[in-house]
């Protein structure tokens, strides 16, 4: 079943997955900014996270009137495609949106968008081979990118400095009322809302 066969109608959930990486070391790092986000939607709305199989742990809540289920793929970051494609089936539901870590947008600003390519992040190039489609909502969270560009990987698996945590906690609460103004009042409104920000 292609990702465009999917349901995109009314009764469909709203799936958001948050990427990141399994595993206490990871915990609050750059790169599991996905995971700090749906950490902080279930905190405010005191909502535990079930482990639903060995794949992903989820939790469910309405946000704004909607039934939302919230996706953590308990795969390393670089295989959360295959995750996706099973949870988006299970939930025959289009109406997706990934968050995830950028480092080519500074630190605490979001990016919103319909669609697009993986822009050089594995998580997200997973994830457009596996649903085979690049037709998704996402939403990008800026951390800003390493000064040596060969010490990426250590950057991104590192954790925030005191400056950046400040950035970020605000990028957060800005990334859950954008996700909540995605499902009550359409993508196009979050975008003109929170990318000029």
């Amino acid at each position: 079943m292609r990702f465009e066969d999917f349901s995109n109608n009314n009764n469909a959930p709203w799936i958001i997955i948050g990427l990141g990486n399994p595993g206490n070391k990871y915990n609050n790092t750059r790169h599991n900014v996905g995971w700090s986000i749906l950490d902080k939607i279930n905190k405010n709305h005191s909502i535990n996270i079930t482990k639903k199989n060995k794949d992903y742990y989820l939790s469910s809540i309405s946000m704004k009137n909607s039934k939302t289920i919230m996706i953590y793929p308990a795969t390393y970051i670089n295989n959360s495609g295959e995750i996706v494609k099973k949870v988006v089936k299970k939930y025959n539901s289009k109406k997706i949106i990934v968050v995830y870590d950028d480092i080519n947008l500074q630190t605490g600003r979001i990016r919103i968008r319909k669609s697009g390519s993986a822009g050089g992040h594995n998580g997200m190039r997973s994830i457009i081979n596996s649903i085979e489609s690049e037709d998704f909502m996402r939403v990008r969270v800026g951390i800003g990118e390493p000064k040596i560009k060969s010490e990426q990987i250590s950057y991104v698996l590192g954790k925030f400095s005191p400056d950046e945590k400040i950035l970020i906690t605000k990028s957060i609460d800005r990334c859950i009322k954008a996700l909540e103004t995605i499902i009550e009042k359409g993508i196009e409104e979050a975008m003109n809302l929170y990318n000029s920000q």
